[in-house]
């Protein structure tokens, strides 16, 4: 939460922006490891709302993404967890594993950058 001359500036980001945006879903990893040493590693999945950002393919290349790393904006207000390197989000039908991850200085949204998985 930020709070910025007594207002919560998450939640009237998120409310402004709420229904506006499209579903989306963050997979939150969680990994386990067994007694015999093996890693197994599940997915909670948290209903969101983000969109698509511009990205330049070119841009991959200066940050050391893979090729067709795609970013993504997900509204804060819409989403009780953070989102974290090594988990995975579904926008549009298609999943992808998080890269990268910003939080926005006013706290509304995180930047998240998804590779192929």
């Amino acid at each position: 939460m930020t709070v910025i001359l007594g207002t919560d500036f998450t939640q009237e980001i998120g409310s402004a922006f709420a229904g506006e945006l499209l579903p989306m879903t963050l997979h939150r990893a969680a990994e386990t490891i067994s007694t015999t040493g093996s890693t197994t590693t599940t997915y909670v999945d948290h209903v969101c709302e983000g969109a698509p950002a511009k990205w330049r393919e070119s841009s991959n290349v200066v940050r050391g993404y893979p090729a067709g790393t795609a970013k993504v904006l997900i509204l804060q207000a819409s989403l009780s967890v953070s989102p974290s390197l090594g988990d995975h989000f579904t926008i549009r039908g298609e999943r992808r594993r998080i890269v990268d991850v910003e939080q926005d200085a006013g706290g509304a949204t995180w930047s998240v950058w998804g590779a192929r998985s």
